[in-house]
């Protein structure tokens, strides 16, 4: 009996080993397939992080472009400030010359209006003079005329008075 119960318990510790080894057997393939879901998903993960990471670089390029670009314009349009700027004094300048020389016409303009009206009052002067000068001559001429007419009459007057002389003498 003793035998025949070492025979079952053979046997069922069998029984036990063989359930044991099955069991084993079913965890190692669910622990392998557990892997694989776990190495594919982690693969799948990788690839999706590389993805992202192709994207951001693509972006990132995109971003440095665009950076590029505008150093670019910035450094143009400061340059085109600094042109226009000094233009702007360029043109300051000028206009400062310009109406500095303006403003030396108007004076130049002023002191030759102030000379012209003292000419043309000097002209006014001597234009006056020049009407009595010629009043003053023409009332010259006419009192020569008066005199030139009396001169003639009185030499006239003498020669008749010769003549009556010069006739009486010879009548005497």
């Amino acid at each position: 009996m003793a035998l025949h119960q070492r025979d079952l318990d053979v046997e069922r510790l069998t029984q036990q080993v063989g359930d044991q080894t099955e069991r084993l057997a079913e965890q190692g393939t669910a622990a392998r397939k557990q892997r694989e879901q776990d190495a594919h998903r982690h693969e799948q993960q990788v690839q999706q992080v590389q993805a992202e990471l192709r994207q951001a670089n693509q972006t990132a390029i995109v971003r440095q472009n665009e950076i590029t670009q505008l150093n670019r314009d910035n450094a143009r349009l400061v340059a085109e400030a600094t042109a226009m700027t000094r233009l702007a004094r360029d043109q300051q300048a000028h206009g400062e010359a310009l109406q500095s020389a303006l403003n030396r016409a108007l004076i130049n303009r002023a002191r030759a209006e102030a000379e012209r009206d003292a000419a043309q009052s000097a002209a006014d002067a001597r234009a006056a003079e020049l009407l009595q000068v010629r009043e003053a001559r023409d009332s010259l001429r006419a009192d020569l005329a008066k005199l030139a007419a009396q001169v003639e009459a009185q030499q006239q007057l003498l020669v008749d008075h010769r003549m009556r002389l010069g006739g009486a003498d010879a009548a005497g």
